[in-house]
């Protein structure tokens, strides 16, 4: 639900590729949110084969709250840190996360 709520509207190929998830199981985990009222399925507006991916309502309002909750620990945890150990710190998370998606490259 995050991505979707970050990115949307977007296609659940989207939702596997940026997940690195099987589409197989980002499939069953939509047609669960659809089925739950969190998530909309419609045809994109660019692209009618396509099949576009938004939150409803109760999806932005459950979506909003964890964001909020998410920032909250966030903040929480990096409180003990300088300024100079948070922009060593997250540029760390970043060469990391930079690495892992290279790595999930396929091999040419």
């Amino acid at each position: 639900m995050a991505v979707i709520g970050r990115f949307e509207p977007v296609s659940a190929k989207e939702v596997a590729a940026r997940t690195s998830t099987d589409a197989f199981f980002v499939t069953r985990a939509i047609d669960n949110l659809v089925e739950q009222g969190y998530v909309d399925r419609g045809i994109d507006s660019e692209d009618r084969r396509r099949l576009s991916l938004t939150l409803t309502r109760k999806g932005k309002t459950v979506h909003c709250r964890v964001e909020d909750m998410i920032n909250e620990v966030e903040t929480r945890l990096l409180a003990g840190l300088s300024t100079a150990e948070k922009q060593v710190f997250l540029h760390g998370l970043f060469t990391l996360a930079t690495r892992a998606m290279q790595l999930d490259q396929p091999k040419k």
